[in-house]
């Protein structure tokens, strides 16, 4: 069995056609064929069959593929580590983050270690938390760094920087951000400035209030920029609700309150994920000190 074989199935599988594969792959359709069916006889099974609109996986073929992506990860691992140590460079950290921590944490760290390392390049990918654990499975990202209502996941490693809070918050000249502690009905009728419906403070708090029998939140806003929402808020009436330390550490922070609602204050734990057995460049140790620092401060 060649490495180069299982590259070109798993590309067959990605376009689900044997002519658009080798176009992308710059090879004849009866040399791509040739490769798949070389795999084919060393497995002892097809992988692949003929459709009308292309071809489609076996049964065989969908455990295959799954080996194959793990194969390709590893491979992909070994060369970034050969050329790092080769290079004496601190090597490419490909990072994924929620919008939040991507937003208020992660910036002043990635400058931090690129100003310390000319070498080194960061790719920070945002996105959902199940989008970016299915990247780090597939080995498309190196650490997933965020807040997390369940850090365990299982197959993955975890490791906790500190605890982060969700909380109200309304800006200063709003009737709520005078009031020492509300309860939580007292929020009925507000108008809210919130991230998209799949991020999870906004899942949470549509889950408290439906726990506590109230109506769904009246979303006035809705934007998956942290820094959108923070100035909305700082200038309207609205009211937010995000992770207490992106709100201290906005710069538009003199303009909002933090409104105390027991009900609405939720921890969460601020740490990273990584892919056990997954090859790490050199970089990541000094990146997870970096966050380990930035996440201290910004909860103290």
């Amino acid at each position: 069995m060649e490495l180069r074989d299982l590259e070109y199935f798993r590309v067959a599988v990605s376009h689900g056609h044997i002519g658009r594969a080798a176009r992308t792959l710059q090879l004849t359709q009866p040399a791509l064929s040739k490769s798949i069916a070389r795999l084919e006889t060393a497995v002892g099974a097809k992988l692949l069959e003929r459709t009308p609109r292309g071809v489609a996986l076996t049964q065989v073929g969908r455990a295959m593929l799954a080996r194959a992506a793990h194969i390709h990860s590893a491979v992909d691992g070994a060369l970034r580590e050969a050329r790092d140590l080769s290079a004496g460079a601190a090597g490419h950290l490909r990072l994924g983050t929620g919008p939040t921590a991507g937003e208020h944490l992660l910036p002043l760290v990635c400058a931090q270690l690129l100003r310390d390392s000319p070498g080194l390049s960061i790719q920070v990918v945002v996105g959902l938390s199940d989008v970016l654990l299915a990247a780090l499975e597939r080995g498309e990202l190196d650490l997933i760094f965020g807040s997390f209502p369940e850090p365990r996941v299982a197959g993955m490693n975890y490791e906790a920087l500190g605890d982060d809070e969700l909380t109200v918050f309304a800006g200063r000249r709003h009737p709520l951000a005078r009031a020492r502690r509300l309860e939580l009905r007292q929020l009925t009728g507000v108008r809210w400035a919130l991230p998209n419906a799949t991020v999870t403070s906004r899942r949470t708090l549509q889950y408290l209030l439906q726990t506590h029998h109230l109506p769904a939140p009246d979303v006035a806003l809705e934007s998956n920029s942290t820094q959108v929402l923070l100035a909305a808020v700082a200038a309207s009436n609205m009211v937010g609700y995000l992770p207490k330390a992106a709100v201290q550490g906005s710069g538009v922070m003199r303009q909002l309150a933090l409104v105390d609602v027991e009900a609405l204050r939720v921890e969460r734990s601020l740490g990273v994920i990584s892919r056990p057995g997954a090859y790490l460049p050199p970089v990541a140790a000094r990146l997870m000190a970096a966050l380990r620092q930035a996440a201290r401060h910004s909860i103290e």
